[in-house]
């Protein structure tokens, strides 16, 4: 417990001290641009996102089968075991990845502003209406060039058995015409949804071969998240895992 208090109170500092960033990255956004702003955000979260896996006693291995484009279209597509798994890809996928969040988090002072520094789009789950336009401004901000991660379980799994991917799911990177990069999430369920309390576990991310847009765009929503499925299946079932 002293640890799970420990950790939510240096994520509270960090937040609260990086404030201080904002003036410099509205200065690189006037003098360089929104890619330079980009970076400097990606930059920016993803040292904080190491540093707190580092403080929780998380060591990560991470296998790089392929590096997402530095700039442009990207959706990336992971399984989702945990609330550690945000972490994971803002810290080692080596882009700004933005992700959609529920609206209640816009609540949060800090942390919000943060998210939409990275992109975020923020979701009414209650209102279908609300949660399609959520839906067209991702797709919006991926064309514009962006990265966002999609979890096609829908959610959680809390373990390293993976739910059957929702084709659904898939509109969003088509709609935006955008590659995929497939990602294999593997430990982050132990670090918290298995006991309850912040717990030092090691974690595995694997970084999959692009798939191109023109796949993407070719594949039914549902030959698409089988495909998928099977990429980041992969890796969990293999014998060195676990």
């Amino acid at each position: 417990m002293l640890r799970t208090l420990a950790f939510f109170a240096y994520l509270a500092v960090l937040m609260i001290l990086t404030l201080l960033l904002f003036p410099l990255l509205w200065f690189v956004c006037a003098i360089g641009g929104s890619r330079a702003y980009d970076r400097a955000v990606g930059m920016i979260t993803g040292g904080w996102a190491r540093h707190l896996l580092w403080f929780g006693g998380v060591p990560v291995d991470v296998d790089r089968r392929a590096r997402p484009p530095r700039d442009g279209p990207l959706c990336v597509v992971a399984n989702h075991q945990g609330d550690a798994d945000i972490l994971l890809v803002v810290g080692f996928v080596p882009r700004l990845v933005g992700f959609i969040a529920k609206r209640e988090l816009t609540r949060l002072p800090v942390i919000s502003w943060w998210m939409r520094a990275m992109h975020c789009v923020f979701i009414e789950r209650s209102s279908a209406r609300q949660a399609l336009a959520a839906i067209h401004q991702a797709v919006r901000r991926i064309r514009y060039g962006q990265a966002m991660i999609l979890f096609p379980e829908g959610t959680r799994s809390r373990g390293r058995a993976m739910a059957r991917f929702k084709p659904g799911s898939m509109k969003l990177a088509q709609d935006a015409e955008a590659p995929i990069m497939p990602v294999t999430i593997d430990g982050t369920y132990r670090l918290f949804e298995q006991r309850g309390v912040i717990t030092p576990a090691r974690v595995r991310l694997t970084l999959h071969p692009i798939v191109p847009a023109e796949t993407v765009a070719r594949l039914s929503r549902r030959e698409l998240a089988a495909c998928l499925e099977e990429t980041i299946r992969a890796p969990l079932e293999s014998p060195e895992s676990g």
